[in-house]
């Protein structure tokens, strides 16, 4: 028989990006404290992380879902029966929002004592249409008697959550994405060489809640009047050839890096970290590793940013989607260097004391019930 584990956690994917490697993250722990996690990969993406999650020796199972038809629900349920009569999780943990109903059916139909899912992006009126929010919604309302808890990574989307796909309160949880702070607290921030570009970065999925875009304009913008910089967007998604096209029309001083599991490593070369989004925007788990490895933040005024960064006491917050404000921004930070060191100090400190993985860890097992509660 196969040996039971704690905690199943479903990722859409294992590629080097925020979920999965917050995942990563919440196992390394669980692993510390004994326990054993199992990942169940649907494999939306490449397996970039499958080597890192190898290392941990946190075994990954597989199930293709695929992307059409209806059946295929009845199917992910059915499979997600399977694997967990298998492996008689303590506890079931889905990643991907919304495809989290069928898992907790399968999952309770197999007797686990608790379902909960991750809610990293809110649902958004303004970004959705009527009939995406009206699926979304009766979908959640589907899983509603399976889930145990919507675990939200802000207090925003937890509002948004609530508001618009009609759960209570006591249905949902804010736990904040956390990081572990070592690897990026431990970057030593070297002077900036003079006479060098500024190194502007930005760690993020390519894809339409994100906002590229804007940056690469305001990349543009800034070096037309004449600031010296280089532009490093880390990520992968499926607007690559949409911004690779929109980087070469304006010969924008912009890299397209792609999917990077070394990012601690990249982030120590940034001057300044661009964290571009719209109101879609979660949490971000990538403006939380630059806060913490002391980076000077510039991040688009929306709920999710304005909720980190403490209504801008802790970063500089522009209004979104407008490339002239991201361009002043970038070339106000770089005349007023002395400043924007101590707001980083300031970020760090804040990170450590409230998004660090290790809290992040506690608080799902306290949710999923293999903790007890004080």
């Amino acid at each position: 028989m196969v040996e039971a584990v704690d905690v199943m956690v479903v990722l859409p994917s294992l590629r080097a990006e925020g979920t999965p490697r917050m995942a990563l993250s919440m196992c390394a722990d669980w692993k510390a404290r004994g326990l054993r996690p199992l990942i169940v990969d649907l494999g939306f993406s490449t397996p970039e992380l499958a080597g890192s999650f190898a290392a941990l020796n946190v075994p990954v199972e597989s199930v293709r879902f695929k992307h059409s038809g209806y059946a295929r629900y009845l199917k992910l349920a059915t499979e997600f029966r399977q694997l967990c009569r298998v492996f008689r999780p303590r506890g079931v943990l889905s990643m991907p929002f919304g495809l989290h109903s069928f898992i907790a059916l399968g999952a309770r139909s197999a007797g686990v004592a608790r379902t909960c899912a991750h809610v990293g992006n809110p649902p958004h009126p303004e970004s959705m249409s009527r009939s995406a929010l009206r699926k979304a919604r009766a979908i959640v309302q589907l899983g509603r008697p399976f889930t145990h808890r919507l675990i939200c990574c802000s207090n925003y989307v937890e509002r948004e959550t609530i508001k618009h796909l009609g759960v209570t309160s006591s249905e949902t949880r804010v736990v904040y994405n956390g990081v572990h702070v070592e690897p990026f607290a431990r970057i030593e921030r070297r002077p900036k060489a003079p006479n060098t570009p500024w190194v502007i970065g930005m760690v993020a999925t390519l894809e339409g809640h994100k906002d590229q875009a804007t940056l690469i304009r305001a990349a543009a913008a800034a070096a037309r009047a004449g600031l010296s910089l280089e532009v490093r967007l880390i990520g992968e998604g499926a607007r690559r050839a949409e911004l690779d096209q929109l980087i070469r029309e304006l010969d924008a001083p912009v890299r397209l890096l792609g999917s990077r599991t070394d990012v601690a490593e990249q982030v120590s070369e940034f001057d300044i970290f661009a964290f571009s989004t719209t109101e879609r925007e979660g949490l971000g788990i990538a403006l939380i590793e630059a806060m913490a490895a002391s980076i000077p933040v510039i991040a688009s005024d929306v709920p999710a940013c304005r909720e980190v960064l403490a209504d801008g006491a802790l970063g500089k917050l522009v209004r979104p989607r407008e490339p002239a404000a991201l361009a002043d921004g970038i070339v106000q930070m770089t005349k007023e260097w002395g400043a924007c060191q101590e707001l980083a100090a300031r970020a760090k400190a804040a990170v450590i004391g409230r998004f660090t993985a290790g809290a992040m860890a506690e608080q799902y097992l306290l949710e999923l019930g293999i903790l007890p509660r004080a």
